[in-house]
């Protein structure tokens, strides 16, 4: 008798679990997870101050530049002081597609801070298309919709997400254009003979991301790689459309990747002829006079100048790895206030983000052997591992030169943190489900986990914030109070050292 109601008791448990994972795993929770981010979002882009971090008034600058050019080539002789040589910068595609409607809005004699809301908004639009490319990858890789929702989660929850959102600024567009490329090249890894409309996309797709920021080339190239491995494993030429209208959407994506390519060749290419560098430094390009208006070339001249080179070691490597890299990046990740932040303010999430990212990452590691999808994943897995250690290696070889971690960014490691966390989730869940109470665990633990992420995302940033963060002249600045007093019933402080 006893045995029976217990019996009954474990089948409605493991039941009521299954529907709980179920839940989470569906289109509506992927839905709700980009909602929550586009919202959290577009209320921070529309009260914000102007330029509170992230070089948003850069940024501001440069697509102002090129409201004066019809075409993205221009002279050096052009004024660009105060913004560096974007006359041949290698990450230009946002700022001059951003130009339009900043013009047209300037032209209309629309405010300044209206027009900043509004290209604010466009780049949270790209920003939430980049988490639904990123959930929509790791499904088309096999793992389950739960797995595919948490790691949305986990990575809208990291506060500084909607904060880099909600500015005016190339990483979102890049993010948006680097997901959805390893969404179509996961497609045709998986598929059993390449298509030539999917490659094509997949190389259009990556050669965009790499005009809207050239730090996305590692992720690109490995990508281009896979698709690329794929078609010559499968021993078949790629397949063709066999309708009139995939013909034209063929030849369309052809034209497109000619485009780009010509693109590319200009800008990367001619920068070698000319300067000996895809990406070149402001002095090969403009006069040291003026380049020395924009404040970060001239901030690494007088490091440079004044600091010794350390030299290569793996004593120097380790020391900047454990004691640089790694705790910068966990407090940048937490960050969603930088210099305008009070001594000590943060949420919940602040203190388990290291905790989660070392765990994710052990896990991830020790599972990536056996875990059941590992090869479908391995694409954005291996493009994400290249991308973080040419990331370490480009602020390892700053910090030699300039003593100083300058470039050291949570934010940058976002493009790799829904495939490591998919990868670290769906390796464990599988281990886990094998036991006989492993859908309560993995259900009770997902719900853990959705109720520490509602602490996070723009909720930090709402309850960490001051009266000074916000524009005083925004058309928004009426409902902060009623925002912030809403998150404030169900988001509570934590204490932790501030940057």
């Amino acid at each position: 008798m006893l045995q029976d109601r217990l019996r009954r008791i474990g089948a409605r448990t493991h039941g009521g679990a299954e529907a709980v994972l179920r839940a989470l795993g569906s289109r509506w929770t992927t839905a709700l997870v980009v909602l929550w981010l586009g919202l959290g979002s577009a209320f921070i882009a529309a009260t914000a101050r102007i330029g509170m971090v992230f070089d948003e008034v850069w940024h501001l600058d440069s697509i102002r530049v090129y409201t004066a050019h019809a075409l993205p080539w221009f002279s050096n002789d052009v004024e660009q002081e105060g913004v560096g040589a974007i006359s041949r910068s290698s990450s230009y595609l946002y700022h001059y597609v951003l130009s339009f409607p900043e013009r047209w809005m300037a032209d209309a004699g629309t405010p300044e801070i209206d027009r900043v809301i509004v290209l604010r908004l466009l780049t949270v639009a790209m920003h939430v298309g980049a988490l639904l490319c990123m959930i929509g990858a790791v499904r088309a890789a096999g793992v389950s919709g739960a797995v595919a929702n948490l790691a949305g989660i986990a990575y809208a929850a990291l506060p500084v997400t909607p904060f880099l959102a909600a500015h005016v600024n190339y990483d979102s567009a890049m993010l948006l254009l680097v997901a959805a490329c390893g969404w179509s090249a996961v497609r045709q890894w998986r598929s059993e003979r390449v298509s030539w409309l999917g490659g094509l996309a997949t190389v259009a797709l990556g050669l965009t991301a790499v005009l809207v920021k050239f730090n996305a080339a590692p992720l690109v190239l490995v990508l281009f790689g896979f698709v690329l491995l794929r078609a010559i494993r499968g021993g078949r030429r790629p397949s063709v459309p066999t309708r009139t209208r995939g013909w034209v959407a063929l030849g369309g994506a052809a034209l497109v990747v000619a485009v780009l390519t010509l693109l590319c060749i200009e800008r990367f290419v001619g920068n070698i002829v000319q300067f000996g560098a895809p990406s070149p430094d402001c002095a090969l390009v403009l006069d040291a006079a003026r380049c020395s208006t924009y404040g970060p070339w001239q901030r690494n001249e007088e490091a440079d100048a004044a600091f010794a080179d350390i030299p290569i070691a793996l004593g120097t490597g380790a020391q900047f790895l454990f004691d640089i890299w790694i705790p910068r990046l966990m407090l940048y990740l937490q960050a969603v206030w930088f210099w305008f932040a009070p001594p000590v303010v943060s949420t919940l999430v602040t203190v388990a983000i290291p905790v989660a990212v070392i765990s994710t990452t052990a896990i991830a590691v020790i599972a990536a052997p056996t875990a059941p999808r590992r090869r479908e994943l391995l694409p954005l897995v291996l493009a994400s591992v290249a991308f973080i250690a040419v990331l370490f290696w480009h602020n390892y070889s700053e910090w030699r030169a300039f003593g100083e971690p300058f470039g050291v960014q949570g934010r940058y490691l976002l493009p790799a943190v829904v495939p490591i966390v998919a990868l670290a989730m769906h390796g464990a869940a599988d281990s886990i489900r094998r036991s006989r109470i492993g859908a309560p665990i993995l259900a009770i633990a997902a719900v853990a986990m959705v109720i520490v992420a509602t602490q996070g995302g723009a909720a930090a940033w709402i309850v960490s914030s001051q009266g000074s963060w916000y524009a005083e002249e925004g058309p928004f600045i009426g409902v902060v109070d009623i925002v912030r007093r809403g998150v404030d019933l169900f988001v509570g402080l934590v204490p932790v050292p501030s940057i």
